[in-house]
């Protein structure tokens, strides 16, 4: 079964114009991965053993536009939709905010739709700071299937460690 990936234009967006640009848009292609995909998986295993940190610099407003990538089940199908969502804030193990996209698979869900995701749904975060993108696991994965200028534009942002 493939997991769905809607890459956020959170990348794109910043890569074109800065962090201004934020938030995300609901038009951006979705990318399916094999649940399997030994790339995609460490880099979510990555992603969710440095959630911790991710709190700390999210209570600590350490950056800004701070996003968390949820791993959310597709109705009527052995698979999840993985799909950005703006952070509103974190409530014990409780991730609040609003979808960053428009799901494909995950009516009656819609772009700004809120949303509560406890840790274990969590497959990446990211935030800006200092123009810089941070985390971002999943993305670094998927530079090599995403347009090569696109891929170039979030090169020059991504900050060299997630």
């Amino acid at each position: 079964m493939a997991a769905r990936f809607l890459a956020a234009a959170l990348f794109v967006v910043v890569a074109a114009a800065g962090p201004a640009a934020l938030p995300v848009r609901a038009q951006d292609p979705t990318y399916d991965y094999r649940t399997g995909d030994p790339e995609m998986g460490s880099a979510i295993d990555a992603a969710r053993g440095s959630l911790e940190r991710f709190r700390e610099d999210f209570r600590g407003q350490r950056g800004e536009h701070f996003v968390v990538k949820v791993a959310i089940p597709i109705k009527g199908v052995n698979g999840r939709e993985h799909i950005w969502m703006n952070l509103d804030t974190i409530d014990g193990d409780s991730f609040v905010g609003h979808l960053a996209n428009d799901p494909q698979r995950l009516a009656p869900l819609v772009k700004g739709s809120p949303y509560r995701a406890g840790s274990a749904m969590i497959s990446d975060w990211g935030y800006v700071r200092d123009g810089r993108m941070y985390g971002n696991y999943t993305t670094r994965v998927m530079l090599k299937r995403i347009p090569a200028e696109q891929a170039e534009g979030l090169r020059k942002i991504l900050s060299p460690q997630p």
